[in-house]
């Protein structure tokens, strides 16, 4: 087994059975249309990243996988099953680190166990909540409160919530978003450790270019008003190790930034519209 320069597994892809499916999807708010025929499967252990202007209905795609939003028409099927909120082979990581202030950094990271695995003794999810902090390097912090801890530390917390879990399926709205550039590369690495290491599938929702292109197997460009999937661009085959990968790396992160050029000038465009 080999890895590129994101710690990608390179024979993460090629299961014939795609761990999730989603099949002719759409969703509408009120009558505003967010999404409309969405189709796209994630392998397993695949990360495939989600790249739009924003209001081209990306974090509502993520919440529907996540069985939080049933859409309007299609299907969405995680392991050949239909999507339902009560599972356990799924997890979310927020931007907005979503730790209750009230608990423990323990009682944080033990909150999803407590939902999901309620087959575990309440020590079992203790030991279990302690073995991921310990993964994150946070274990000494486990009686601490979330204000006690920096952003960085705070996200940290979140991702040991969500691997506790040991989810099949990982999907993550832009977690990095509200960190310092420090503290995001720090926590993309340990988020491309934790991958590889336990072999999950990945959704990642993102606008940094480079983050999408470091971390993903394949990305999806979903086009907007309504939200609608353009093109799937692989890019596995960016290797830090192979001759002329900057060149194709460059080349793929131009292609990627004249979709999103064009995307947020199509936006103005329709705002113009709608004052005039």
């Amino acid at each position: 087994m080999t890895a590129g320069p994101a710690g990608r597994r390179d024979d993460a892809v090629g299961n014939d059975s795609p761990l999730v499916e989603v099949e002719r999807v759409s969703f509408a708010y009120q009558d505003a249309a967010i999404l409309e025929d969405i189709s796209c499967t994630v392998g397993e252990g695949e990360f495939v990243s989600v790249i739009g202007a924003s209001g081209c209905g990306k974090s509502t795609l993520l919440q529907i996988l996540d069985g939080a939003l049933r859409p309007d028409s299609g299907q969405v099927r995680v392991a050949g099953r239909p999507v339902a909120t009560n599972r356990s082979d799924r997890a979310m990581v927020f931007q907005s680190f979503a730790l209750l202030p009230w608990k423990t950094v323990l009682d944080n990271v033990r909150l999803g166990l407590d939902y999901r695995r309620r087959d575990l003794s309440r020590r079992e999810r203790n030991e279990l909540a302690a073995e991921y902090l310990d993964r994150v390097g946070l274990i000494r912090a486990a009686k601490f409160y979330p204000y006690q801890l920096s952003g960085g530390m705070q996200q940290r917390v979140g991702l040991a919530r969500a691997f506790a879990v040991r989810p099949r399926l990982l999907l993550m709205d832009e977690p990095f978003g509200a960190l310092d550039a420090q503290n995001a590369e720090l926590l993309r690495e340990e988020v491309r450790a934790l991958v590889a290491l336990e072999q999950r599938s990945v959704v990642l929702v993102t606008h940094n270019l480079d983050e999408a292109l470091e971390l993903s197997d394949r990305i999806l460009l979903l086009r907007a008003a309504p939200g609608r999937v353009e093109e799937e661009i692989p890019v596995r085959e960016l290797r830090a190790d192979t001759a002329g990968w900057r060149q194709s790396y460059d080349e793929h992160r131009e292609r990627l930034w004249s979709f999103l050029k064009g995307e947020v000038a199509a936006a103005q465009g329709r705002d113009l519209e709608d004052v005039s």
